[in-house]
């Protein structure tokens, strides 16, 4: 079996230690700017209204929002189809979260891709 079925038989995870410590540093402004930004597109993996709410703080941060607007877009295009993402509106970022909420719903159209939660 190749790696990339292997890893969509593995299924959604739950919110647990990982995440809650992706979304601790991604959100505390005392981290330097590098270490918040690498595990943005990480704690996509996890589909949980948690998720939003770090993705959706860490979008009104504006210097996280300019070095890494479009890992924050592109990790809320994968919640998008969340239920709990129902009163997501894209116009309220910047242009490069909403670059990075476009490139993901572009690659959504192609079978196999994100954009299912």
């Amino acid at each position: 079996m190749e790696f990339m079925e292997q890893l969509k038989e593995i299924g959604e995870l739950d919110w647990d230690w990982r995440a809650e410590r992706l979304a601790k540093i991604l959100l505390d402004e005392s981290e330097d700017l590098i270490s918040r930004s690498r595990g943005i597109v990480d704690l996509a993996n996890w589909k949980d209204s948690r998720t939003l709410d770090a993705l959706k703080r860490a979008a009104q941060d504006e210097e996280l929002a300019d070095i890494a607007g479009d890992e924050i877009g592109r990790s809320l295009g994968l919640l998008l189809d969340c239920e709990f993402a129902a009163d997501l509106h894209i116009e309220d970022f910047s242009d490069f979260v909403r670059f990075g909420i476009s490139q993901t719903r572009r690659e959504a159209t192609v079978p196999g891709q994100p954009g299912v939660c």
